[in-house]
């Protein structure tokens, strides 16, 4: 998903080059997709993490997992998140940034009492 068909442009052309066949790259925002439930899901600098699990969770399949990576206010997003969501949670210390994760996240469903 790349809202800006520019950056849609370069992610097709980027992903046919490297021949990334099951790459589909859809120019327009999240919020107006209607698309298959996805078995992988990633975003990097969209919203913070409470709004991408809503996207988590309309997007993935039951059995699919995300990939977030998050700056320094990842623990503090997580917690909020963890309020609304009920989810398995891995944590990975970015390679390019010592301070940033990368959560991977799996098993995501709204919390008791949470309408999603």
């Amino acid at each position: 998903m790349e809202a800006d068909k520019r950056k849609a442009a370069f992610l097709a052309d980027a992903s046919a080059r490297l021949g990334l066949t099951a790459v589909k790259v859809h120019a327009e925002r999240i919020e107006d997709a209607a698309l298959p439930k996805a078995r992988l899901l990633t975003a990097r600098a969209l919203a913070p993490l409470p709004e991408l699990l809503r996207y988590a969770h309309t997007l993935l399949s039951p059995d699919g997992t995300a990939l977030f990576p998050k700056g320094r206010a990842a623990e503090r997003e997580l917690e909020a998140a963890s309020r609304d969501w009920t989810m398995r949670v891995e944590r990975f210390t970015s390679r390019t940034d010592p301070s940033s994760t990368i959560f991977r996240i799996s098993e995501v469903r709204p919390a008791a009492g949470f309408e999603a």
